[in-house]
C-alpha cells in the first residue's frame, strides 16, 4: 500500500504536500456525495456536490496559520489531492470551508476539521 499523499494549493500546478509545509497528515473522509436520496424503486442515488473532510487530531497555532493561508475568508477556492472512495488519491478543485470556532486560548487546537465542498475532479 502506498503512503498517503495529501496536497493543497491555489492552483493545480502549485499544489504542495501537507508534510512539506509542516502540516501533519489528516484523517480524511473519502470523497463522497453530500447527500443520498431513495428513488421510487428503492435504490439510492448520490446527489449534490462531492465533498470530503480533513480532520486533524492536533495542530499548533503555527500549523493552523499555514493552513489558514489557503483559506483567508470563510471559504476559498483551492485544489487538493485527497483520498477517494476507491482508496486511491485524486486531484480536485474545491471550495475550502473554514470552521467557525472560537480563537484558541492555548498554543494548539484539538480535533480541527476543514471541509471541502463542490469538488470537481481535475
Amino acid at each position: 500500500m502506498s503512503m498517503p499523499v495529501y496536497r493543497i494549493g491555489p492552483a493545480a500546478v502549485s499544489m504542495v504536500s501537507l508534510e512539506s509545509i509542516g502540516i501533519p497528515l489528516p484523517k480524511a473522509s473519502p470523497v463522497d456525495y453530500a447527500e443520498y436520496i431513495t428513488l421510487g424503486d428503492g435504490s439510492n442515488r448520490g446527489v449534490g456536490w462531492l465533498c470530503c473532510e480533513w480532520r486533524f487530531a492536533h495542530l499548533t497555532l503555527t500549523q493552523l496559520a499555514v493552513l489558514r493561508g489557503y483559506c483567508t475568508g470563510e471559504s476559498a477556492a483551492v485544489y487538493i489531492q485527497t483520498l477517494t472512495e476507491s482508496g486511491t488519491y485524486g486531484n480536485y478543485s474545491a471550495t475550502m470551508v473554514w470552521p467557525v470556532r472560537r480563537p484558541p486560548k492555548v498554543d494548539f487546537v484539538l480535533d480541527f476539521v476543514v471541509e471541502f465542498r463542490g469538488m470537481v475532479a481535475v
